[in-house]
């Protein structure tokens, strides 16, 4: 792991030359080089990811927004550049348990930059007369129903059960309810759904207090670690293809305040640029992010995280790929819950292009 790690730090220090070369951002001091290990990619595949910057320009200062749990993990990297120094812009990362954390620091300019469950973005864009746009799909499905037993083997068999949850009013709950009444489960009459916070449910269902639950990654595997009694009984994103095939399961996406972007479209596009090589390197590298995460507060394992990331369904969508994309899963919740995405779908002025 260690010689792993020296290897993205090389990477990192020719990201921090780049970019020095150009006006922004201040080198290390020489070190010896270290050797490369030969199962990471060649320098120079790298390169074509690596970010275009205008060679003349001011370095702006950014505030992002970020959740624990997967929105943090595709950040991780990205936040180590940003703390050493290795971005062309000065980046602050402020790290939330809750969506409406996030959502709040949003509207008030505290942050410019956030990221969010997709349906919250929806929502603030139609409630704040599109102050903010989407700038980045970030994740697929994560959601899992997991159980202390052998019961549980399709949708029809949670008829009659409790299930413990986390995300209430937020994507979990609509993504269940969907799959259940798809199933012809009604929510509350059929199946109990009681919702809890991320930590007491991942406590209660790793002390096997509790029998079946919903929860995203990393907290899936942060639960298996600690109690092999459970399994993973239903992978929620494969449930919701069988029913909605053309509508992928869209949940995670990074957003931007629209004054912001409008300001300074050069410094969201080389924010963008960083990010997707951050989400690459942690699909690459799960056990070298994966001390980053820890060492951010992300989570507190950096052991666990290397071991979600793979489940973590991380991707990265941009420019006009994000509407296609996401649409048929707006679609769907406006159908059943349009108080979910703020009433409406967002129209075209929603997605932040560059141009």
């Amino acid at each position: 792991m260690k010689k792993k790690l020296v290897a993205l730090l090389l990477i990192s220090a020719l990201l921090l030359l780049s970019f020095a070369a150009c006006g922004g951002g201040s080198a290390p001091a020489e070190e010896p080089a270290p050797d490369i290990d030969p199962d990471l990619p060649a320098i120079e595949d790298l390169e074509p990811l690596m970010p275009t910057v205008d060679p003349i320009f001011d370095p702006v200062d950014i505030t992002v927004g970020t959740l624990n749990g997967n929105t943090g993990i595709a950040a991780a990297w990205l936040m180590h550049e940003a703390e050493y120094g290795f971005t062309a812009d000065n980046y602050t990362f402020e790290i939330a348990t809750a969506p409406d954390q996030v959502a709040g620091m949003l509207l008030s300019d505290q942050v410019q930059i956030a990221a969010l469950p997709t349906n919250v973005a929806a929502m603030l864009y139609n409630r704040s007369e599109g102050m903010i746009q989407l700038a980045a799909i970030t994740a697929y499905g994560v959601l899992h129903i997991l159980e202390n037993g052998d019961t549980i083997h399709s949708i029809e068999d949670l008829r009659g059960q409790t299930i413990h949850a986390t995300g209430e009013g937020a994507n979990p709950e609509f993504i269940l309810n969907h799959l259940l009444t798809q199933n012809g489960l009604t929510p509350g009459v059929d199946v109990t759904i009681e919702f809890h916070a991320n930590e007491a449910l991942t406590a209660l269902m790793a002390a096997g207090q509790i029998e079946i639950s919903m929860m995203p990654e990393p907290m899936v595997t942060s639960v298996l670690a600690q109690n092999e009694d459970v399994r993973r009984a239903l992978d929620l994103t494969e449930e919701w293809n069988l029913i909605s095939p053309d509508s992928p399961l869209v949940m995670s996406c990074v957003v931007v305040r629209r004054d912001f972007a409008e300001a300074h479209p050069d410094a969201v596009q080389r924010f963008l640029e960083l990010l997707e090589l951050s989400i690459k390197f942690a699909n690459a590298g799960p056990e070298e992010i994966g001390e980053f995460v820890a060492h951010f507060g992300i989570m507190p394992s950096a052991q666990i995280a290397a071991r979600a990331i793979p489940g973590s369904n991380l991707t990265f969508i941009v420019g006009s790929d994000m509407e296609p994309t996401i649409v048929g899963y707006f679609e769907v919740l406006f159908s059943a819950y349009p108080a979910a995405i703020g009433g409406a779908i967002p129209g075209e002025n929603f997605y932040f292009i560059a141009e």
